[in-house]
This record gives C-alpha cells, structure tokens and sequence, in this order.
C-alpha cells in the first residue's frame, strides 16, 4: 500500500481530519454549549491547511529531486525490486 499513491494520500487525508474530529471533540464542548460546528472551524482548518500547502509547495520547487553529491546514484537508480 505504501506504493499506492492514492491510496497513501487518502489514508493521509483520513488520519488528518480523524484527528481534527479528535480535536474538535475533546476542545469544543468546553468553549460552547453545544456540539454545534461554526463556520470558523473550517476557516480556521483552511487558513492553515492552505498556509502549510503553499510553504510545502514553495519548498517542494526550490529543493532538488534527485540528490546530486551522492557518490552511489547511479547505483540507487538501476536498483530493482521483485
């Protein structure tokens, strides 16, 4: 599974917003009355989510993909697994 993209993302995807739930459950019923969602939480979870993509993205394009000083690349790249 670990080799599945999209399945790799979706787990991903799932673990993060299981833990916001896990959050929202233990915090929120201390603050408000009742368990009622407000159009903040999600504001808040998109200003933040959004801040940390747009940081990953920047710092995705301005790093190398392959690493250049590695005296055994070429070895690494003709490795094959069955």
């Amino acid at each position: 599974m670990k080799r599945d993209g999209r399945a790799l993302a979706a787990i991903g995807a799932w673990l993060l917003a299981m833990h916001y739930v896990d959050v929202h459950w233990l915090i929120v019923p201390a603050l408000r009355e009742s368990f009622r969602p407000h159009w903040l939480d999600a504001a808040a979870m998109a200003a933040v989510g959004g801040a940390m993509l747009a940081l990953a993205t920047a710092l995705a394009r301005s790093a190398s993909r392959v690493p250049t000083d590695d005296p055994r690349l070429g070895e690494a790249l003709r490795y094959r697994t069955t």
